[in-house]
């Protein structure tokens, strides 16, 4: 991320299979920029709108607006830019680690580990295939429905969920900002296709609409992550789709929240 006067920095573009910008990399760009106006506090959640298709040869400009900054929260409002268009909003909010209070979490689901899953693109739409090429340094594999129970598919008559485990296969360090900021590309990876489960021969326009992410606790992309997706609705031509991140240890990390275009072509 690169500087370019007070609060604005410049996103370098990333080589892609595709002419239109990955959207996780638009919002890890996105808190990246907004991390580095903040001291001493870790981003606690993100909000985000995509608003324009971005051109995935061309860098991004971003802008953080300090909204605000107090002794527990600080927050920050971030636009991004290709063209003169504003292409993105987000808002940040982050917090310090010195409060104490209650604690409890969701527990990890008991499926397969990442040793007796497959590659995940053996289960994904043959459009998503080129994917493979953006994401050489991503580990990402399924738990296959055969190995999960009903409850495990439909918990509490919930739509389907899916299993995936994802580990980063680069040096990444130990600085928790960049982590997070790697989390959050993680993020947009497959959490969509959930909302596509159930509908697997239907042609559908499928975009990014917006993006929501809570980070519970520290967290490391380098180490085997599990993402338990499901999606509570579709419909409208929309689509809700809904990720837990557990580490191997159990701990709920992070929850995601996306929803996204799922039209028939007109």
């Amino acid at each position: 991320m690169k500087p370019l006067g007070d609060r604005k920095f410049l996103g370098p573009s990333v080589p892609s299979a595709f002419t239109r910008t990955f959207g996780g990399q638009v919002v890890a760009q996105a808190l990246r920029a907004a991390q580095l106006t903040v001291e001493g506090k870790r981003a606690h959640s993100l909000h985000s709108y995509f608003l324009e298709g971005g051109i995935a040869a061309q860098p991004i400009e971003f802008e953080v607006e300090h909204v605000r900054d107090g002794r527990t929260f600080s927050c920050r409002r971030v636009e991004g830019f290709q063209n003169g268009k504003r292409m993105m909003i987000m808002t940040v909010n982050f917090h310090h680690d010195k409060d104490r209070g209650p604690e409890h979490a969701t527990a990890m689901p008991h499926v397969p580990g990442p040793e007796e899953a497959i590659d995940h693109l053996e289960i994904r739409p043959r459009s998503a295939q080129k994917r493979k090429l953006d994401w050489m340094d991503w580990d990402i594999r399924a738990v296959e429905e055969s190995k999960l129970t009903e409850e495990q598919l439909h918990p509490a008559g919930q739509g389907t969920h899916q299993y995936l485990w994802f580990k980063n296969t680069g040096v990444m360090g130990d600085d928790q900002d960049v982590h997070q900021a790697a989390l959050t590309y993680l993020s947009d990876m497959t959490l969509l296709y959930t909302a596509l489960l159930d509908h697997p021969e239907q042609e559908l326009q499928v975009a990014s609409l917006d993006h929501a992410m809570w980070f519970l606790r520290p967290v490391r992309v380098d180490e085997w992550l599990l993402v338990d997706q499901y999606s509570p609705s579709a419909g409208g031509g929309v689509g809700l789709t809904k990720g837990n991140v557990f580490n191997q240890q159990g701990e709920l990390v992070a929850v995601l929240s996306q929803e996204g275009l799922m039209r028939e072509p007109n």
